[in-house]
Formats: structure tokens, sequence, C-alpha cells
């Protein structure tokens, strides 16, 4: 549920006149990939609490001008302050930008913002574990920190709620070529966890007394992750069909695979295909999914492209799992990976999975 607020909320953020030189990116804090400086890579503040966000940029090539909007999304907690927004860092490519000056800040409601700009052609924000960023949007103490605009009770009174708006001006000689993409894949320098953008949030918990730094984590996807079981696997005789069961939520920025059931064939080796696509097979250059009776194996169907095929070997219960880590990079939002399972039992019959397939997103 959190994962689809996010996205709802990037999509919000970024919606608005549709121009062809302007480039957005969205990224959310405190979600999946995110780290924080309080725990050991876990993104929450002091006492556990939670806190996340979005910040999304929308930057304009023809004024060097960069918007940046900051939403606290952190979840409303009965009997707790909500935790405010304090400070904003993020990075710039290097070389790109000599100056940025902060022209304008306007929030939804609430109080009204007054963030003060840092920033360096080189990374010298220092921000906790996250090392140095070259811009700092912040303000000292709670007083007009951003807090979420569903929550009622804060530490400080003095709260600017719903999503907040920051125009920089920028200069130097590389802002006819930036795009938003280039500075939301930029990162931090010298820290324990470089990343795109840091938060802090200040005031949480019971009492108002939790605080904390807080990372990006995975780009905002405008889909939704999703898994998908394509066709039917196949087994002689009454022997069980293996089965693929996706080993979570297929998250851009995190593990993707899946545990592999064929309770006919302990203790066996088999062959795990996976591959891009479920409509063509760009090995054997033919439309998917594919025939296996006409290989001699009636009944069963080959349904993922082949680009990758591993061994694997089942248990002793006839259990195997394989997953691969995925890039926390917009380029695989909406990717697909398949899967399918094959093995040879005794008897030289060949029994696999039906195709399993993981859409990436948020």
């Amino acid at each position: 549920m959190q994962h689809a607020l996010i996205a709802f909320v990037c999509a919000a953020s970024l919606a608005g006149p549709a121009l062809a030189q302007i480039t957005t990116a969205c990224l959310p804090v405190g979600s999946n990939g995110a780290y924080g400086c309080q725990s050991t890579s876990s993104p929450v503040l002091t006492n556990g609490v939670v806190a996340t966000g979005t910040i999304d940029f929308a930057y304009d090539p023809a004024t060097a001008q960069l918007t940046v909007r900051v939403t606290n999304t952190s979840p409303v907690v009965a009997g707790e302050d909500s935790p405010v927004i304090t400070a904003i860092a993020f990075s710039v490519p290097n070389g790109t930008v000599n100056s940025a000056t902060l022209i304008s800040q306007s929030g939804q409601g609430g109080a009204t913002p007054a963030f003060a700009l840092q920033f360096t052609p080189f990374q010298t924000q220092i921000q906790g574990c996250f090392g140095c960023f070259n811009a700092l949007l912040s303000i000292p103490g709670l007083a007009g920190g951003i807090g979420n605009a569903q929550a009622t009770q804060f530490n400080n009174p003095v709260v600017v709620l719903g999503r907040t708006t920051f125009v920089l001006q920028l200069a130097g000689p590389g802002v006819a070529g930036l795009t938003a993409d280039a500075i939301s894949a930029m990162l931090s320098g010298g820290g324990a966890y470089n990343v795109a953008t840091s938060f802090v949030f200040q005031g949480g918990g019971i009492g108002g007394t939790a605080n904390g730094y807080v990372s990006s984590g995975a780009p905002c996807c405008p889909n939704n992750a999703m898994v998908q079981n394509v066709g039917n696997g196949c087994a002689p005789g009454l022997l069980a069909v293996p089965t693929l069961t996706s080993i979570g939520v297929p998250y851009v920025g995190d593990l993707v695979g899946t545990d592999v059931n064929s309770p006919a064939t302990p203790n066996s080796a088999g062959l795990l295909i996976h591959g891009f696509s479920t409509q063509y097979d760009p090995i054997f250059n033919l439309p998917l999914p594919i025939n296996l009776a006409n290989y001699g194996f009636p009944g069963c169907s080959l349904y993922p492209s082949n680009e990758f095929v591993l061994p694997i070997t089942t248990d002793n219960a006839g259990f195997a799992t394989y997953s691969v880590a995925i890039p926390a990079f917009a380029k695989w939002c909406g990717r697909r990976i398949a899967f399918q399972a094959f093995f040879v039992n005794a008897s030289g019959g060949v029994l696999s999975s039906s195709g399993l397939v993981a859409i990436l997103g948020s």
C-alpha cells in the first residue's frame, strides 16, 4: 500500500503542462531500497519511527530553473507526533552548475515555508552517514518543517502542510544539457552509503523525540510491481507438476526471483530458464510459447525467452530457490522477467512448471 501511495504522489507531483524540453524525475525517500543513519541500513528514525516522503525534480534547460517538490508521506500513527522534514539534500552532476539561487518556495497549506539554500559547486554539504551533497535546503529547529497533510499531531504546531515547492535558478557551464534524470541519479560522496538524496526528519514518535537521516531508495515507477502466471506446467502420468512462487513483490531496487517446488524430483538437477519476454524468443528466433511436443515432450510448452539458462538442484523435498538483485534505476520500471523450471525424472520424463512473470515496478 505504501508503494502504491508513493507512486500516486509522484505521479501527482509531476502532472502539469506537457513541455517537451522540461524533464522530470521522482525518488521515494524511506521506502524500498532506502537507508537510514540511525541503525544499520534501516530507513527508520530513532526508536523505530517510520518516516517516508518523495522528492521530484522538474528541470527546464531553456530557463535553467530547477523545480523541486517535496512531500511528506510518513504514516500517521495514533498517539504519536508525526515527523516533519527539516532538511533536503541532493546533488548535481560534476562540472555542470557553479551556483544556485532559491527564487521561490511555497506550500499547499499550514505555515509558509522559510527554508534556506546552501549550494556549492563541489559536494561539501555533509548529511550524516550519507556523506556530502551539493545542495541543502534546511530550516533550524522544528518550526516550519514539512508535515504530512493527513496528520494532525505535531511536536511543533508551526508546520508546512502538503507538497512544498522550491524553485532554484541554476548557472554554470552545463546547465543547457542538464536533465532531471541526471540530477536524480547523482550520488553523494564520501558516505557510508552514497545516495541520491537525503531528508532529515525530526519530532516524530511519542513525545516528538524521534529524529534521523533517511535516504532515497528505488525510483518512482509509473507502474505497480506485480506477478503473473503464464500457461500450464506438465508432468508424465500422475506425477506432481512443478510450481513456481515469486520471492516477494518484484520492486525495482530489490531482489527478484522464484521458489521452485517439484516434489516429484527430489535431490535432482534441473534447469531454470528466465528471460525478458513471453512473446518472442531471440535465441530460437521463434514466437512464444513454443510447443515442445514437436521436440518429443508432449503436453509441455516453453513460455519465457531463454536468454538465461541456469542449473538448479532440489533438496530432499523437491525445493529450490533463485533470486537476482535488480538495480535501483528507472530504466527497469515496467520490465518483465519470466521464469520457468524444467526437470527430467528417473524414467526420462520431462516435468516443467508454468511460466511466472515478474513485472518490475513500485
